[in-house]
């Protein structure tokens, strides 16, 4: 072994040891060890999440990235029943609100961009970080593509980010979904019309059949092969507890709870409703900006506002002839919106 092998391998060794004292350290300090372990860490890593919180998840994703060092990270985990839409796409246009609602899954806005994707404990996703100037997305997908290759299957879909000195690339495994579940949820309304923002691309899927740990060691495999330059890489498995102590992971989980980040960040967009009573036929044209109503316009043309609408619905005379006519639109528009 000549003196450059030597010196790397007492480089390998130390780094070791230092993840061994870091894992030691207490919850009271683990702040501060998290912050100095990402920042020293150069080599490839792996980090397992035992958390199946999408928020805690997201969260620490969007943590790693911003204050990791290494040349290469892989993050994997698996999230309880919840649907992710993409930084610019519309709950409205992707997602079955009603359906969602009523079956008490949470809907969470990542920070990346992409299309929409059902999250439970059939499916693993992944996150490959690096620096901007390494990130290839070609070589994320062989690296997923010979995962696969190694449990002989093969299918991937995923979204990526780039800032100003890193990017990562993150995608979902359908291993043992529920497909059934995942259609009913992402059923796209035909209402909506002239919306802004990133539309999903709707794909035939279909489950891989491999369990989650057999997923995790190939894609391991894959990613050491890929990135450890001969050498093994550290895998650390991560309790709930030690990601959300961290302030900067449990604030962005606040933040991602927020209503004027899941709803609030939507493009605009305009809601076309059309019904046909037995007394005529109606059109009603809702614009929407932030999640909320700016305009709306019936079908004579003739624009209303919020304000206006609240002051007509609470002042207006009806007639005894067209006093059901108009309880059966107001109704149908309150369930329709």
């Amino acid at each position: 072994m000549n003196i450059y092998h030597l010196l790397v391998w007492i480089n390998y060794i130390s780094e070791i040891i230092l993840v061994q004292i870091w894992m030691l350290v207490t919850f009271e300090s683990s702040k501060m060890a998290w912050a100095n372990f990402l920042e020293r860490w150069k080599m490839p890593i792996i980090f397992i999440s035992m958390s199946c919180s999408p928020y805690v998840n997201l969260s620490f994703e969007n943590y790693l990235f911003h204050n990791h060092s290494a040349t290469a990270l892989l993050l994997l985990y698996r999230n309880d029943k919840s649907v992710i839409i993409g930084r610019n796409q519309n709950p409205w246009l992707e997602v079955n609100l009603k359906y969602l609602d009523e079956r008490g899954i949470c809907l969470v806005r990542r920070y990346s961009g992409g299309g929409t994707v059902f999250h439970d404990l059939g499916n693993t996703n992944y996150c490959l970080m690096t620096s901007r100037t390494r990130f290839d997305r070609k070589m994320t997908l062989k690296m997923v593509t010979n995962a696969l290759a190694l449990a002989g299957k093969q299918v991937s879909g995923s979204a990526f980010k780039i800032s100003k000195d890193r990017a990562y690339q993150h995608g979902t495994m359908l291993l043992n979904t529920d497909l059934v579940f995942l259609e009913s949820l992402l059923k796209t309304p035909k209402t909506i019309v002239n919306a802004k923002g990133v539309p999903s691309v709707r794909s035939i899927v279909g489950n891989l059949g491999l369990n989650h740990e057999d997923f995790c060691h190939y894609l391991c495999q894959a990613f050491e092969d890929t990135y450890g330059l001969g050498q093994q890489v550290s895998v650390h498995y991560v309790l709930e507890e030690e990601i959300s102590f961290v302030d900067e992971v449990q604030k962005c989980i606040q933040e991602m709870k927020k209503w004027s980040w899941i709803y609030g960040q939507t493009p605009e967009f305009t809601n076309h409703l059309s019904y046909t009573f037995d007394w005529g036929h109606v059109n009603v044209h809702i614009v929407c900006k932030r999640g909320l109503f700016s305009h709306i316009y019936l079908e004579n043309g003739r624009r209303y506002i919020p304000h206006e609408i609240r002051c007509l619905l609470h002042t207006m005379q009806v007639l005894p002839d067209s006093k059901q006519m108009s309880i059966q639109f107001l109704e149908w528009l309150a369930e329709s919106i």
